[in-house]
């Protein structure tokens, strides 16, 4: 059963319009950038990595691939894999389907192993797009290097692949949890915004061990390997999967692995999602319930006064975006991220006015 799941949504994604949209989208961003980097457009000064480094050096390559996927790529991940299994219940699909003899794991694995498939499918995009920026007759050929295909490999299965399995295992157990296609974008800024604030916590010098463990996307791990790097082994080496860069990514595919577990634990071949918090519902009072009369008389109406003038219709968009914004102020989605947000502003405030953990002050030059 796993695998008729896994070939039919493969076969939907694969014939789905969208799929080459978004490939289509990563390659022409990184083309443009690669361009950039290249020199193409001379009344841009961009130096990603200095002035002698090449703009296809692995270092580069590495850091634009992973810089895409993990912003663009992740919205991708949300939309594609965090819909895997909402939109059967979104279709009303999931009657029929909750009827055959399908397994829980087999429905939930094929669903999530298919679009994650396909989503780095879509990946691959960034690594095309660079190779055809660098490759046009555009750019400054001063300022590009041998061509390599090792970097793309290396960028690809130790940064893009581990870190789509995490994100993507986040946002499937979020689907599986709530059922709530805003719940599942709200994860996404919460991440994003976690995910400053522990780079603007652990980003110090003293703290360097700390965030290369606990940065998901393993940005502070290659630090630590490339930080005594010079001009000429930024133009040639790639990053090896050793030390911190090894143990993060065991850390974070681990974490994924549970995640995972935990969305699949809470899911149920029920209608209504389970419960995280177990809270009766509190029935309306009856004896306060309105009735209508039995002696009102439906065919007579009261006349009410109509209005169409500009004043009239300025009340009534005044009334109206009052309404509109108690209810927002009101919802508890937008306090969290609100609270998020601050909580955000408030980190990243304490890094304020320092250059590498010193502190640095105003001066006339």
């Amino acid at each position: 059963m796993f695998g008729s799941i896994f070939a039919f949504e493969m076969r939907r994604l694969l014939t789905s319009a969208s799929t080459y949209i978004y490939f289509f989208i990563l390659f022409i961003v990184t083309f443009f950038l690669a361009l950039l980097a290249g020199g193409a457009f001379t009344e841009a000064n961009f130096n990603f990595a200095g002035e002698k480094i090449n703009a296809n050096a692995p270092i580069v390559i590495d850091a634009f691939f992973g810089a895409i996927n993990n912003y663009i790529g992740i919205i991708l991940l949300v939309a594609i894999v965090g819909n895997a299994v909402l939109k059967d219940f979104r279709t009303n699909t999931y009657t029929m389907i909750f009827t055959t003899p399908v397994s829980k794991f087999d429905y939930l694995f094929g669903r999530f192993s298919a679009a994650l498939f396909v989503t780095l499918l879509i990946l691959t995009a960034p690594a095309f797009g660079m190779m055809a920026g660098y490759a046009s007759p555009w750019v400054n050929h001063d300022r590009i290097g041998t061509f390599m295909l090792l970097p793309y490999v290396a960028a690809y299965w130790q940064t893009i692949i581990p870190n789509a399995i995490f994100d993507g295992a986040i946002f499937f157990a979020v689907s599986l949890i709530a059922r709530d296609i805003f719940v599942i974008w709200l994860s996404l800024i919460i991440f994003f915004v976690a995910t400053g604030v522990s780079n603007s916590f652990f980003g110090s010098l003293e703290k360097q061990t700390v965030a290369a463990l606990v940065d998901p996307m393993g940005n502070f791990a290659k630090q630590t390997i490339s930080k005594y790097w010079s001009t000429y082994d930024k133009n040639h080496l790639n990053y090896k999967l050793t030390g911190l860069f090894l143990i993060n990514r065991i850390i974070w595919l681990s974490m994924a692995v549970i995640v995972w577990i935990i969305g699949y634990s809470y899911f149920s071949f029920t209608s209504s999602p389970r419960r995280l918090f177990f809270k009766k519902i509190k029935l309306a009072d009856s004896s306060k319930l309105t009735f209508v009369p039995a002696f009102f008389n439906r065919n007579t109406l009261p006349k009410v006064a109509r209005s169409f003038t500009i004043g009239s219709n300025l009340k009534s968009l005044w009334g109206l975006s009052v309404n509109e914004c108690r209810t927002l102020l009101r919802n508890t989605y937008f306090r969290i991220i609100l609270l998020f947000g601050m909580l955000f502003l408030f980190l990243v405030s304490l890094q304020i006015g320092k250059l590498y953990d010193t502190t640095t002050y105003p001066v006339t030059y």
